[in-house]
């Protein structure tokens, strides 16, 4: 197999017909069961067909309801041609073995999330966040990552000036193209909650495919109304991951 590495707008189209989506510099999908032991025979199945590759390509995770796969090149934290190639392999032996790969198992879409971190001094605060979490340092998209593939990975965010008036940290949540329109709409659905005596100040999301960005942004009144900067249809006909950054900082 060739090893060479995919832009994303390659790399999404590449697998999407397969069940699998791109999120962030990974090919991702879930295989719905009915049990742990269902989710030992697709992992079982997956592993086989991966081989020698599965240590370098293939991360796990698993539950009685659901197994997810993962597929990025350890080491560049990239997709290439040969995560592709296992992607086509993999989805043809679970199929084989009465499963399917789907990106929309029926509770919950595949999606990755990563916390990123505003700092006038980087390498002055990554020692810190790499010790409290124990994560690994690493040079990829992220600067931190958990060892274990359990939490999200960190990226560091270089201010230009002091901001006290909002949060310095936020969430990036990349989640499949066709599902970003559900999200946004889920967003601008939120209320505030009877009750509350602290006021958000307005947040901001970023939907972001390698054709076109989408930005929101709350209003003061939690997430009453949303205003979009493109349509929902334009977020719907782009064949990528959909990048959502979450910030905002209480009154």
């Amino acid at each position: 197999m060739a090893d060479t590495i995919l832009p994303e707008s390659e790399a999404s189209p590449a697998v999407e017909d397969l069940g699998w989506r791109y999120l962030l510099d990974c090919l991702t999908t879930a295989v719905a069961v009915d049990s742990l032991f269902d989710a030992c025979e697709v992992i079982r199945t997956a592993v086989d067909i991966a081989g020698p590759h599965a240590n370098d390509h293939l991360r796990l995770r698993a539950t009685a309801d659901r197994v997810e796969l993962t597929l990025e090149t350890r080491g560049t934290f990239r997709v290439t041609t040969q995560d592709v190639d296992l992607a086509r392999a993999i989805t043809k032996a679970v199929r084989t073995a009465d499963y399917q790969t789907v990106a929309h198992p029926a509770h919950h879409s595949v999606q990755s999330l990563a916390i990123a971190i505003d700092a006038m001094d980087i390498p002055a605060v990554r020692p810190f966040w790499k010790a409290v979490l124990g994560y690994d340092a690493v040079t990829a998209p992220a600067d931190l990552v958990d060892p274990a593939y359990g939490g999200p990975s960190v990226w560091f965010q270089q201010m230009d000036e002091p901001r006290t008036q909002r949060n310095r940290i936020h969430f990036d949540l990349t989640v499949p193209h066709d599902d970003a329109v559900a999200r946004v709409e889920a967003v601008g659905s939120v209320t505030r909650p009877r009750g509350s005596y602290r006021q958000p100040r307005a947040g901001a999301t970023c939907f972001r495919t390698f054709s076109m960005t989408c930005a929101l942004y709350s209003t003061p009144s939690w997430f009453g109304t949303v205003s979009r900067s493109v349509s929902a249809a334009a977020i719907a006909s782009s064949r990528a991951s959909c990048s959502m950054s979450l910030s905002g900082s209480a009154a």
